[in-house]
């Protein structure tokens, strides 16, 4: 048989005899062939090289149109995030290796993680590859990721780095400190710096790295935060008053706005941290946590009871804080407090039966390490406990979907699963 027949160009009329007659060689015996499909068939491989025109027409149309707000970094990342994506999605592997470092820090990296420390960040996705490794050396290297990039500052320090899955996106410098840092998952960012002329200033920038907004503050910022889309920021100064007292303003923006869309102020109460949640945000204070309204307005309110917060968490509408009271001599006792926005039931501590050494919240469950076990509480009152004596000491734990916890050592994180409750 000619394999040249086998390509027969569509000009050629389907369905004649020398048709039948290759059909016959080809498949060995002799077929009766359909004259019906095989004029269908024509027409579809007519629409199919149609379609494919104008795909390619549709294509090159909107990077002519566009050609302004196309950039080569954009398309190579494009390329280079693509099997990435698919690997996000896959089962985390049940241990992954890395180098020791000092000043070691962690943080998911969408359903991956990324590990960093004063010599390096090492970024891996969710099935343990290490898609992406690269040195440096900061004196105190601090780690912020979200789902779309990673990123490390160096704290008093004046440069930062960006990264995606596969490569460093770029290195910025700010002509002052860099005290803190937040990320969103459309790869905008903010940085929190000291101020030659202000007390501190709150630096707003876009996916490009380009600087958006600034936000100067006469008094101290003491915690500043992105939403996860990249729209809104929280901002949390602390001052003192005529009297003596604390002062702490909570400013919710539009991001890029100079005027805030909410203002919260508090007398007598030192500030820790601000947090978006899914309907409004909230504040962790040294005697309380606060939600609020997207307009500002009190919606609950949970007091520590004279105990000390030593240890939080917030993932969504659920926040985790780890309580310690000071009792005579040298006993010290740790409670859990869990807290969900929307919940107006009554929530009372509960008291730990071990040291913790970190905490992680997920999907209205908390997760405690300690020495010698990881133990799970839901908002629903109920407990689960994993000993973990047999595995290299953890000194962090990461959940990343409610159940699935990273266990995570100096040289290796594993997945613990506590199954369904």
């Amino acid at each position: 048989m000619k394999f040249k027949k086998l390509f027969r160009p569509l000009s050629e009329k389907p369905g004649s005899e020398e048709s039948g007659e290759e059909l016959s060689e080809l498949f060995g015996s002799e077929i009766e062939l359909n004259r019906y499909y095989s004029a269908v068939s024509a027409v579809c491989r007519v629409l199919e090289f149609g379609f494919l025109f104008a795909l390619i027409l549709f294509t090159v149309s909107s990077a002519v149109f566009n050609r302004d707000a196309v950039r080569t970094d954009t398309v190579k990342n494009v390329i280079k995030n693509f099997t990435f994506r698919l690997d996000k999605d896959s089962s985390p592997s049940p241990e992954i290796i890395y180098e020791p470092d000092s000043l070691q820090s962690f943080a998911l990296f969408g359903k991956g993680l990324a590990v960093s420390g004063n010599s390096g960040i090492r970024l891996f996705s969710a099935s343990g590859r290490n898609t992406f490794k690269y040195d440096f050396y900061y004196s105190s290297s601090r780690l912020k990721a979200s789902s779309g990039i990673a990123a490390v500052y160096d704290f008093g320090g004046n440069e930062y780095m960006i990264f995606n899955t596969f490569s460093r996106v770029g290195r910025g410098t700010v002509e002052d400190s860099i005290y803190g840092m937040s990320v969103a998952d459309s790869g905008a960012y903010i940085l929190l710096t000291g101020d030659a002329e202000y007390a501190s200033s709150v630096m707003l920038f876009r996916s490009d790295l380009s600087l958006k907004t600034r936000y100067r503050k006469n008094s101290y910022v003491v915690s500043a935060e992105i939403s996860r889309d990249g729209d809104g920021l929280l901002i949390t100064t602390l001052d003192v008053n005529s009297s003596g007292q604390y002062l702490t303003v909570i400013e919710r923006y539009n991001a890029g706005s100079d005027t805030p869309e909410a203002t919260v102020e508090l007398t007598g109460i030192f500030p820790y941290g601000c947090f978006f949640t899914s309907d409004g945000f909230g504040l962790l204070a040294s005697d309380r946590i606060l939600f609020y309204t997207p307009g500002g307005a009190l919606k609950r309110s949970l007091s520590f009871g004279g105990l000390e917060a030593v240890l939080y968490d917030v993932s969504g509408d659920t926040a985790g804080i780890i309580l310690k009271e000071t009792g005579t001599g040298l006993s010290v006792n740790y409670y859990l407090l869990l807290a969900v926005a929307d919940d107006l039931r009554p929530t009372e501590p509960v008291k730990l039966d071990h040291t913790p050494v970190s905490l992680s919240v997920r999907d209205f469950a908390a997760y405690v390490l300690s020495e010698e076990r990881l133990d799970e509480y839901t908002a629903d009152g109920k407990s689960a406990s994993i000993d973990v004596t047999n595995r290299p000491e953890g000194s962090a734990v990461l959940a990343y979907e409610k159940g699935k916890v990273y266990y995570l050592s100096k040289s290796s994180a594993f997945v613990i699963e506590f199954g369904d409750k």
